[in-house]
């Protein structure tokens, strides 16, 4: 009899404790129902579920390796949410440090159905420092409005990249949302790998995503079938990779890439901006690149595009040069059944807006600058050649009054970059805009000069644009100086300024004498203006040199500035 007793007694201990799990539970903290991630993670594998699960993480800081299999009883009603507790007031942070046979914090083994949301996940590895890995048959897996910490100092490695996906026949994972999310460092910021031409990976969504410092390449996807849309890609200004890839896709059929604003820079030079290689979609349902800025200041390409098919190339401003002579904004090898329209391609240090091998895809509408050859071939008759007039070097958004309203209508395209509405008279580029009667900006700073000598009364002089469709005969500008001193100065031009003209402002004089990297912030000040978005324009590391101080005897020479020891 006791034995008996004692037997029903462990099976209903047995059953408390490994019972499928259903409905919501607390992760750490006082009297959570478990104490770490791990354990819940180890109890999901080992117990499975019957019904929807969700881990309430409390703050704190939780250090171990999460590898999710396949949980029994997940599906589409049944699925599993780790996300932080609604009574946290500071993050829940994961972190892990890799080695060669545990290379990520976080891997989906075969799992189905689970999603991280608003955690932040960190690699405190070096030479295996993935964030996020999948591995074998991973479906239906969402990461969303997490922070993806990588290894800042990343070189080239592949188990360096922060979103890590195994490549080959027995890893093929589908239907992988990455979204909303900050993803910080890594060799690649995201790697995708199918298998092979004909056994792709399909349903990847890479959406609203800011993607930076990263070291080779922003996302890199190879056999996959996917969208990218709405993502910041920077790579590292200074430290990177001396040739990275802002966006690289290599055999990614039926894929989209709409909405992206790319920055890429190297420190040498940067590859491409963008890489497409044979990214195929097909005659019944073509696929669109568009809306997207890429702007590659010191690079060899803005873009380059090599045999793909069945392509809407429509609606992009893709930018070089201003660092480094860029060969090719784009660069077009011939594909099948392309079109080619409402673009903005612009080239400033001289080489090819558009250069283009085999036959010709439909091409119409598009805006070729360049100080020096604009294309290889002759321009159609609704083509422009002319200054888009950016906000800056690093912000593409236009102020060309001969540009609004200079597209064709593309049914498929109602939005732009930034959700606004295209009008029934398109654009060019990837910004939809419309001329006012009074838009002012800032263009240049004129003095003080950089490289000179610092003075007590230096003349501050900056260019200004009328961009308004009426005349100007009055600019007010403040310019703000930020650093190494604090000042501000106003001033107001009075020169008739005609519309789509420009001319210099006198503003005042400040102290120059200290010397530095100077941080100016030049604005101007109409009181009719109606596009406030271009008003102002931040201008750094503009180096006038220290002031002797007793005369220098013969050569007009001063003294390089040496910051002071913090």
């Amino acid at each position: 009899m006791k034995r008996l007793l004692f037997l029903l007694i462990s099976i209903s201990i047995s059953t408390l404790t490994f019972g499928q799990l259903s409905g919501s539970y607390t992760v750490g903290g006082s009297g959570g129902y478990f104490t770490s991630v791990v354990q819940a993670v180890d109890s999901l594998n080992r117990q499975g579920v019957n019904g929807a699960v969700v881990f309430n993480i409390r703050s704190g800081t939780y250090t171990g390796r999460l590898r999710i299999n396949r949980p029994t009883g997940t599906s589409t009603t049944n699925t599993v949410t780790f996300r932080p507790d609604t009574t946290n007031t500071t993050p829940v942070v994961i972190q892990y440090t890799g080695s060669s046979s545990n290379r990520s914090v976080l891997m989906f083994n075969g799992s189905q159905h689970i999603s991280f949301d608003s955690l932040t996940i960190k690699s405190r590895g070096t030479s295996y420092s993935i964030v996020v890995e999948f591995m074998g048959a991973a479906r239906y897996i969402s990461v969303d409005g997490c922070k993806l910490e990588g290894y800042i100092n990343a070189t080239t490695g592949t188990y360096q990249t922060v979103v890590y996906d195994n490549s080959g026949s027995s890893n093929m994972s589908r239907d992988i949302t990455i979204e909303n999310n900050e993803i910080i460092g890594g060799s690649h910021s995201i790697y995708t790998y199918g298998s092979n031409t004909s056994s792709q990976q399909t349903g990847w969504k890479i959406i609203n995503n800011n993607i930076y410092d990263w070291n080779y390449m922003g996302i890199r996807a190879q056999y996959t079938n996917l969208s990218v849309s709405k993502n910041k890609v920077s790579s590292k200004i200074n430290g990177g990779y001396s040739y990275p890839y802002g966006v690289y896709l290599y055999y990614c059929y039926n894929t989209e890439v709409r909405g992206n604003n790319i920055q890429v820079e190297g420190s040498v030079y940067a590859q491409y901006g963008v890489y497409m290689y044979q990214c195929h979609a097909t005659s019944s349902s073509r696929k669109y690149f568009a809306n997207n800025i890429i702007n590659v200041p010191k690079g060899r390409y803005g873009i380059y595009m090599n045999r793909n098919n069945y392509i809407d190339f429509v609606h992009n401003t893709i930018k070089t040069g201003t660092k480094y002579n860029a060969t090719y904004t784009t660069y077009y090898y011939a594909g099948a059944s392309n079109v080619v329209r409402n673009n903005i391609f612009y080239n400033s240090t001289g080489g090819y807006a558009f250069y283009r091998i085999g036959t010709a895809p439909t091409m119409s509408h598009n805006n070729y600058s360049s100080t020096g050859a604009k294309a290889n071939f002759t321009l159609a008759g609704t083509d422009k050649t002319v200054d888009p007039v950016f906000n800056s070097l690093s912000d593409l958004h236009i102020n060309s009054i001969t540009l609004d309203g200079s597209g064709t209508n593309i049914a498929g395209i109602t939005k732009d970059i930034d959700g606004d509405t295209r009008t029934s008279t398109r654009d060019m580029g990837a910004d939809e805009f419309t001329a006012r009667n009074h838009d002012l900006m800032p263009v240049k700073l004129i003095l003080p000069g950089e490289g000179g000598c610092g003075e007590d009364s230096t003349q501050v002089t900056i260019l200004v644009r009328n961009n308004g469709k009426l005349s100007q005969t009055s600019q007010p500008v403040t310019v703000i100086v930020i650093s190494p001193i604090q000042d501000t100065i106003t001033g107001t031009g009075t020169k008739t300024i005609a519309s789509g003209k420009m001319d210099t402002v006198k503003v005042g004089k400040i102290n120059t004498t200290i010397g530095g990297n100077f941080v100016f912030k030049l604005i101007t000040n109409l009181s009719t203006e109606q596009r406030r978005e271009n008003d102002t324009l931040l201008i750094t590391k503009h180096r006038i040199y220290k002031s002797p101080r007793a005369p220098v005897v013969g050569n007009n020479i001063c003294l390089l500035y040496t910051s002071p020891s913090p």
